[in-house]
Protein backbone atom coordinates (compact mmCIF):
# COMPACT_ATOMS: atom_id res chain seq x y z
CA UNK A 1 0.00 0.00 0.00
CA UNK A 2 2.60 2.18 0.68
CA UNK A 3 4.45 1.69 -2.62
CA UNK A 4 1.56 2.40 -4.55
CA UNK A 5 0.72 5.25 -2.40
CA UNK A 6 4.09 6.65 -3.37
CA UNK A 7 3.87 5.86 -7.20
CA UNK A 8 0.72 7.71 -7.29
CA UNK A 9 2.24 10.80 -5.49
CA UNK A 10 5.44 10.51 -8.02
CA UNK A 11 2.61 10.20 -10.80
CA UNK A 12 0.90 13.10 -9.69
CA UNK A 13 3.73 15.34 -8.35
CA UNK A 14 5.46 14.89 -12.37
CA UNK A 15 2.33 15.21 -14.17
CA UNK A 16 2.20 18.14 -16.98
CA UNK A 17 -1.01 19.26 -15.12
CA UNK A 18 -2.06 20.99 -12.38
CA UNK A 19 -3.78 19.11 -9.69
CA UNK A 20 -5.62 20.03 -6.46
CA UNK A 21 -7.64 17.58 -4.34
CA UNK A 22 -10.48 18.21 -2.27
CA UNK A 23 -12.99 17.21 0.65
CA UNK A 24 -16.39 17.02 0.74
CA UNK A 25 -16.55 20.93 1.98
CA UNK A 26 -14.41 21.93 -0.71
CA UNK A 27 -10.95 22.26 1.38
CA UNK A 28 -8.10 21.70 -0.14
CA UNK A 29 -5.97 18.13 0.84
CA UNK A 30 -2.81 18.33 -1.55
CA UNK A 31 -1.54 19.73 -4.70
CA UNK A 32 1.54 19.05 -7.30
CA UNK A 33 3.76 20.66 -8.03
CA UNK A 34 2.34 22.33 -11.91
CA UNK A 35 -0.69 23.22 -9.58
CA UNK A 36 1.87 25.46 -7.58
CA UNK A 37 3.36 26.81 -10.07
CA UNK A 38 0.39 27.70 -12.23
CA UNK A 39 -1.33 29.31 -9.40
CA UNK A 40 1.87 30.71 -7.55
CA UNK A 41 0.29 29.18 -3.83
CA UNK A 42 2.65 26.56 -2.17
CA UNK A 43 0.71 23.39 -0.84
CA UNK A 44 1.29 24.61 2.68
CA UNK A 45 -0.17 28.12 1.78
CA UNK A 46 -3.44 26.19 0.30
CA UNK A 47 -4.21 22.95 2.20
CA UNK A 48 -7.28 23.35 4.63
CA UNK A 49 -8.56 26.14 2.96
CA UNK A 50 -11.57 26.71 0.45
CA UNK A 51 -10.89 26.51 -2.95
CA UNK A 52 -13.54 27.92 -4.25
CA UNK A 53 -13.40 30.87 -2.20
CA UNK A 54 -9.51 31.26 -2.77
CA UNK A 55 -9.17 30.76 -6.58
CA UNK A 56 -13.18 31.19 -7.84
CA UNK A 57 -14.00 33.99 -6.17
CA UNK A 58 -12.62 37.91 -6.29
CA UNK A 59 -11.57 39.82 -2.67
CA UNK A 60 -15.28 41.14 -3.37
CA UNK A 61 -16.69 37.78 -3.40
CA UNK A 62 -17.41 38.21 -6.83
CA UNK A 63 -17.30 35.06 -8.89
CA UNK A 64 -14.64 35.05 -11.66
CA UNK A 65 -16.16 32.12 -14.02
CA UNK A 66 -19.58 32.03 -15.96
CA UNK A 67 -22.15 29.69 -14.23
CA UNK A 68 -21.81 27.30 -11.46
CA UNK A 69 -18.05 26.31 -9.67
CA UNK A 70 -17.64 23.05 -12.03
CA UNK A 71 -15.59 22.11 -8.40
CA UNK A 72 -18.80 22.77 -6.50
CA UNK A 73 -20.81 21.43 -8.94
CA UNK A 74 -18.92 17.81 -9.26
CA UNK A 75 -18.72 17.46 -5.21
CA UNK A 76 -22.92 17.95 -5.16
CA UNK A 77 -23.53 16.01 -7.74
CA UNK A 78 -21.02 13.23 -8.07
CA UNK A 79 -20.61 13.77 -11.98
CA UNK A 80 -16.95 14.28 -13.87
CA UNK A 81 -17.35 18.29 -14.36
CA UNK A 82 -14.90 20.03 -17.45
CA UNK A 83 -14.88 23.12 -19.26
CA UNK A 84 -12.06 24.42 -21.60
CA UNK A 85 -12.35 27.77 -19.93
CA UNK A 86 -12.90 28.04 -16.20
CA UNK A 87 -11.13 31.27 -14.83
CA UNK A 88 -8.80 31.60 -11.45
CA UNK A 89 -7.00 33.71 -9.16
CA UNK A 90 -4.06 33.52 -8.83
CA UNK A 91 -1.89 34.43 -5.66
CA UNK A 92 -1.13 38.03 -7.10
CA UNK A 93 -4.51 38.53 -8.03
CA UNK A 94 -4.39 38.07 -11.39
CA UNK A 95 -7.12 36.19 -13.41
CA UNK A 96 -5.78 33.04 -15.18
CA UNK A 97 -7.29 31.22 -17.90
CA UNK A 98 -7.51 27.41 -17.52
CA UNK A 99 -8.73 24.17 -18.88
CA UNK A 100 -10.45 22.13 -16.08
CA UNK A 101 -11.15 18.65 -15.38
CA UNK A 102 -12.66 17.86 -12.19
CA UNK A 103 -13.26 14.00 -10.94
CA UNK A 104 -15.27 13.24 -7.95
CA UNK A 105 -15.20 10.05 -6.22
CA UNK A 106 -16.11 8.17 -2.87
CA UNK A 107 -19.36 7.79 -1.24
CA UNK A 108 -21.88 10.94 -1.24
CA UNK A 109 -21.25 11.69 2.05
CA UNK A 110 -17.61 12.03 2.32
CA UNK A 111 -17.04 12.46 -1.28
CA UNK A 112 -13.64 14.20 -2.65
CA UNK A 113 -12.24 15.43 -5.79
CA UNK A 114 -9.80 16.17 -8.08
CA UNK A 115 -9.58 19.29 -9.82
CA UNK A 116 -6.92 18.98 -12.56
CA UNK A 117 -6.34 22.16 -14.95
CA UNK A 118 -4.01 23.19 -17.94
CA UNK A 119 -2.76 26.76 -18.87
CA UNK A 120 -4.92 27.73 -21.77
CA UNK A 121 -4.37 31.48 -21.43
CA UNK A 122 -1.38 31.99 -24.08
CA UNK A 123 -4.41 29.82 -26.54
CA UNK A 124 -7.16 32.10 -25.58
CA UNK A 125 -4.85 35.26 -26.39
CA UNK A 126 -4.44 33.76 -29.59
CA UNK A 127 -8.05 33.04 -30.66
CA UNK A 128 -8.98 36.53 -29.28
CA UNK A 129 -6.35 38.19 -31.81
CA UNK A 130 -6.71 36.14 -35.01
CA UNK A 131 -10.31 37.76 -33.98
CA UNK A 132 -9.13 41.21 -33.66
CA UNK A 133 -7.10 40.88 -36.87
CA UNK A 134 -10.24 39.18 -38.32
CA UNK A 135 -11.89 42.15 -37.61
CA UNK A 136 -9.09 44.80 -38.79
CA UNK A 137 -7.71 46.09 -41.80
CA UNK A 138 -4.04 45.31 -41.24
CA UNK A 139 -2.69 48.86 -42.65
CA UNK A 140 -4.64 51.23 -40.43
CA UNK A 141 -5.78 49.46 -37.48
CA UNK A 142 -9.74 50.41 -38.36
CA UNK A 143 -12.23 47.96 -38.58
CA UNK A 144 -12.25 46.77 -42.14
CA UNK A 145 -15.16 46.01 -44.60
CA UNK A 146 -16.65 43.30 -43.41
CA UNK A 147 -16.76 44.44 -39.83
CA UNK A 148 -18.07 48.15 -40.47
CA UNK A 149 -20.73 46.72 -42.67
CA UNK A 150 -21.46 43.84 -40.27
CA UNK A 151 -22.18 46.63 -37.10
CA UNK A 152 -23.75 49.43 -39.28
CA UNK A 153 -26.36 46.64 -39.89
CA UNK A 154 -26.62 45.47 -36.46
CA UNK A 155 -27.20 48.97 -35.73
CA UNK A 156 -29.77 49.47 -38.18
CA UNK A 157 -31.26 46.03 -37.12
CA UNK A 158 -31.89 48.01 -33.12
CA UNK A 159 -34.70 49.76 -33.01
CA UNK A 160 -32.99 51.56 -30.36
CA UNK A 161 -30.31 52.97 -32.85
CA UNK A 162 -30.52 55.10 -35.99
CA UNK A 163 -27.34 55.71 -36.90
CA UNK A 164 -26.08 58.18 -39.27
CA UNK A 165 -23.48 57.32 -41.69
CA UNK A 166 -20.16 59.50 -43.72
CA UNK A 167 -18.58 58.18 -46.39
CA UNK A 168 -15.47 59.58 -47.00
CA UNK A 169 -12.53 59.44 -49.12
CA UNK A 170 -8.93 61.24 -49.55
CA UNK A 171 -8.86 64.06 -52.26
CA UNK A 172 -6.68 63.50 -55.25
CA UNK A 173 -5.02 60.32 -53.52
CA UNK A 174 -3.85 58.55 -56.14
CA UNK A 175 -1.60 61.77 -57.14
CA UNK A 176 -0.14 61.13 -53.51
CA UNK A 177 0.93 57.76 -54.60
CA UNK A 178 2.38 58.76 -57.65
CA UNK A 179 4.46 61.32 -56.76
CA UNK A 180 6.03 60.43 -52.86
CA UNK A 181 5.01 56.32 -53.76
CA UNK A 182 2.86 53.59 -52.00
CA UNK A 183 4.70 53.63 -48.97
CA UNK A 184 4.55 57.71 -48.24
CA UNK A 185 0.66 56.53 -49.53
CA UNK A 186 0.38 53.97 -46.74
CA UNK A 187 1.70 56.50 -44.18
CA UNK A 188 -1.14 59.19 -45.19
CA UNK A 189 -4.11 56.19 -44.94
CA UNK A 190 -2.36 56.11 -41.33
CA UNK A 191 -2.56 59.44 -40.76
CA UNK A 192 -6.01 60.39 -42.05
CA UNK A 193 -7.15 57.12 -39.79
CA UNK A 194 -5.83 58.66 -37.06
CA UNK A 195 -7.00 62.59 -37.13
CA UNK A 196 -10.86 60.99 -38.07
CA UNK A 197 -10.20 59.25 -34.48
CA UNK A 198 -9.56 62.16 -32.87
CA UNK A 199 -12.84 63.48 -33.97
CA UNK A 200 -15.09 60.56 -33.25
CA UNK A 201 -17.24 60.41 -29.95
CA UNK A 202 -18.39 57.12 -27.62
CA UNK A 203 -20.64 54.84 -30.15
CA UNK A 204 -19.16 55.74 -33.71
CA UNK A 205 -17.09 53.74 -35.53
CA UNK A 206 -14.65 54.19 -38.11
CA UNK A 207 -13.95 51.26 -41.06
CA UNK A 208 -12.13 50.90 -44.76
CA UNK A 209 -14.25 50.12 -47.32
CA UNK A 210 -11.06 49.75 -49.56
CA UNK A 211 -8.22 51.87 -50.75
CA UNK A 212 -8.65 55.89 -49.79
CA UNK A 213 -12.63 55.19 -49.08
CA UNK A 214 -13.47 55.06 -45.55
CA UNK A 215 -16.94 55.11 -43.55
CA UNK A 216 -18.18 56.15 -40.42
CA UNK A 217 -20.71 54.88 -38.69
CA UNK A 218 -21.74 58.05 -36.61
CA UNK A 219 -23.58 57.36 -33.29
CA UNK A 220 -26.66 59.80 -33.87
CA UNK A 221 -30.07 59.68 -35.44
CA UNK A 222 -29.55 63.29 -36.10
CA UNK A 223 -28.60 64.58 -39.76
CA UNK A 224 -27.36 68.38 -38.33
CA UNK A 225 -25.33 66.68 -35.51
CA UNK A 226 -23.65 64.07 -38.68
CA UNK A 227 -23.40 66.70 -40.72
CA UNK A 228 -21.42 68.67 -37.71
CA UNK A 229 -19.28 65.73 -37.34
CA UNK A 230 -18.38 65.46 -41.25
CA UNK A 231 -17.86 69.01 -40.93
CA UNK A 232 -15.46 68.69 -37.76
CA UNK A 233 -13.59 65.91 -39.77
CA UNK A 234 -13.16 68.07 -42.87
CA UNK A 235 -11.37 70.77 -41.39
CA UNK A 236 -9.32 68.65 -39.18
CA UNK A 237 -7.93 67.04 -42.17
CA UNK A 238 -7.46 69.88 -44.00
CA UNK A 239 -5.55 71.31 -41.12
CA UNK A 240 -2.86 68.57 -39.83
CA UNK A 241 -0.87 67.62 -42.92
CA UNK A 242 1.21 64.22 -43.05
CA UNK A 243 4.08 64.42 -41.34
CA UNK A 244 5.47 61.59 -43.78
CA UNK A 245 8.75 63.59 -43.40
CA UNK A 246 10.41 66.50 -41.10
CA UNK A 247 10.52 68.68 -44.82
CA UNK A 248 8.07 67.32 -46.70
CA UNK A 249 4.60 67.29 -44.65
CA UNK A 250 1.38 66.29 -47.08
CA UNK A 251 -1.16 68.40 -47.11
CA UNK A 252 -4.75 66.49 -47.82
CA UNK A 253 -8.23 66.77 -47.85
CA UNK A 254 -11.47 65.09 -47.78
CA UNK A 255 -14.59 65.05 -49.20
CA UNK A 256 -17.42 63.55 -47.27
CA UNK A 257 -21.15 62.26 -48.27
CA UNK A 258 -23.92 61.98 -45.38
CA UNK A 259 -26.64 59.97 -45.29
CA UNK A 260 -29.72 59.62 -42.44
CA UNK A 261 -31.49 56.06 -42.88
CA UNK A 262 -35.23 56.36 -44.46
CA UNK A 263 -38.15 54.14 -43.71
CA UNK A 264 -37.93 51.00 -45.05
CA UNK A 265 -34.71 51.50 -46.67
CA UNK A 266 -32.03 48.52 -47.08
CA UNK A 267 -28.55 49.07 -45.71
CA UNK A 268 -27.26 48.92 -49.06
CA UNK A 269 -29.47 52.01 -50.13
CA UNK A 270 -28.51 53.92 -47.35
CA UNK A 271 -24.58 53.69 -48.41
CA UNK A 272 -25.84 54.09 -52.16
CA UNK A 273 -26.90 57.66 -51.13
CA UNK A 274 -24.10 58.69 -49.13
CA UNK A 275 -21.87 56.82 -51.65
CA UNK A 276 -23.76 59.62 -54.02
CA UNK A 277 -23.29 62.53 -52.05
CA UNK A 278 -19.48 61.67 -51.92
CA UNK A 279 -19.63 61.73 -55.42
CA UNK A 280 -20.94 65.43 -55.41
CA UNK A 281 -18.87 66.46 -53.33
CA UNK A 282 -15.98 65.62 -55.46
CA UNK A 283 -17.93 66.90 -58.47
CA UNK A 284 -18.14 70.25 -56.56
CA UNK A 285 -14.91 70.88 -55.91
CA UNK A 286 -13.63 68.11 -53.41
CA UNK A 287 -12.58 69.48 -49.11
CA UNK A 288 -16.29 69.75 -48.69
CA UNK A 289 -19.10 67.99 -46.96
CA UNK A 290 -22.37 66.91 -49.08
CA UNK A 291 -26.03 65.86 -47.34
CA UNK A 292 -27.62 62.72 -49.38
CA UNK A 293 -30.41 64.45 -51.67
CA UNK A 294 -29.05 67.78 -51.40
CA UNK A 295 -28.15 69.62 -54.53
CA UNK A 296 -24.95 70.79 -55.86
CA UNK A 297 -24.16 73.87 -55.23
Amino acid sequence: MQDQQAELSMIAQEAGHGMIMVDRQCHVLWMNREAERLLGWSEAELVGKNLHETIHLTPEGQPVHAGLCPTLNALETGERHGTDRDSMVGRNGQRLVFSTRVTPFGPAENRKAVVAFADVSTHVALQQELAVQAQTDVLTGTLNRRSIVQNLQAALDDPTQTPCVLALDIDFFKKVNDTHGHQTGDQVLIHFCRTIETMLRKGDLLGRMGGEEFLVVANTPSLTDAMGLAERIRASIASTPCPCSPDTPIAITTSVGVAQPRVGETMEQLLERADEALYRAKHAGRNRVMMAGAAIA
